[in-house]
């Protein structure tokens, strides 16, 4: 005898399982049909999204447009010069100007501006700022001046002097041309002549008006026009310069002298400035020596031994 709902039971099993089976494959099919519209939606938002910043950056690049230039000028050019080398003017767009390049534009053509500023006011208009580039140095060369601004940069070349300015004479300064540095390779003596100048001010001894480079072991420096200093090479100059210090406050400073500090540990005085008139009689001073017969090098143009 059949036990009595046994095959209800089975066909309820059954159905429920298929129930469950087509309710999966709805499901699955409603998920796909849902990531598909996220996914065809999301790239049509990104779509806008670029199209949007095309337009914006189209719009913002006609709409931010230069229509005042305000010009602080400091150098010998005038403003029209400048302007009319630019590249950016009046009409461009605000954000494409820039400090470095303007510089670079005008170095060769406009030696004498020195830097550039730039400070841009949203939407239409900047300011500029030209700052005047310094004569530093003077380098004799070739029977000539190649002024420099106190980085190297060559401002002028001229026939005719600047007592204002330290004047070079012996240095080899390779190829020049204006509006570009000296060549550092080629040009050695930059560092010493900076380190120089930091001395002088350090010890307070006044200014250094010329430098005479012609003997690498002889480098001689003219003090206020009026003394000679001989330092040597450019080895301990910190150490030379005190003992120059120290023999110039023991002496006249404005007496035409000649010191020589190549050793620093017995500097020398002499009545007679070398660089001024090439006579100088050895004296014994306060603070110096005269026995420079003691040492073959001492004030020749030899290389110091180690």
């Amino acid at each position: 005898m059949r036990r009595k709902g046994m095959p209800m039971k089975k066909q309820e099993k059954v159905s429920e399982k298929d129930f469950d089976e087509e309710l999966s494959v709805s499901e699955s099919r409603m998920n796909r049909k849902a990531a598909r519209k996220k996914r065809i939606l999301r790239n049509r938002l990104l779509f806008l999204g670029v199209i949007l910043l095309i337009v914006g950056a189209i719009l913002f690049r006609f709409l931010v447009v230069t229509r005042t230039v305000n010009v602080t000028n400091e150098t010998p050019y005038s403003d029209e010069q400048l302007l009319a080398s630019m590249k950016e003017g009046e009409g461009s767009f605000l954000f494409s100007f820039s400090a470095d390049k303007i510089t670079e534009e005008l170095k060769t053509a406009y030696p004498y501006v020195g830097s550039v500023e730039v400070k841009k006011h949203f939407p239409t208009s900047v300011d500029i700022t030209f700052r005047r580039a310094e004569r530093a140095y003077a380098f004799a060369v070739d029977g000539k001046y190649v002024f420099t601004d106190e980085d190297f940069k060559v401002l002028e070349i001229s026939s005719v002097g600047d007592s204002g300015i330290l004047t070079v004479c012996g240095a080899d300064i390779g190829e020049y041309s204006v509006g570009k540095e000296l060549d550092t390779q080629a040009f050695g003596y930059g560092g010493f002549i900076k380190d120089a100048l930091a001395q002088t001010e350090r010890t307070g001894i006044g200014r250094i008006t010329k430098i005479d480079l012609t003997k690498k072991y002889r480098i001689m420096c003219l003090l206020n026009d009026t003394v000679t200093v001989i330092v040597g090479d450019f080895a301990d100059l910190d150490k030379k310069f005190d003992t120059l210090k120290n023999i110039l406050d023991m002496n006249d400073a404005d007496v035409p002298a000649t010191v020589n500090v190549k050793n620093y540990a017995r500097g020398t005085y002499s009545l007679g400035s070398e660089m001024t008139n090439g006579n100088s009689s050895s004296q014994n001073a306060p603070g110096g020596s005269n026995k420079q017969d003691t040492d073959a090098s001492y004030d020749t143009d030899i290389e110091p031994e180690e």
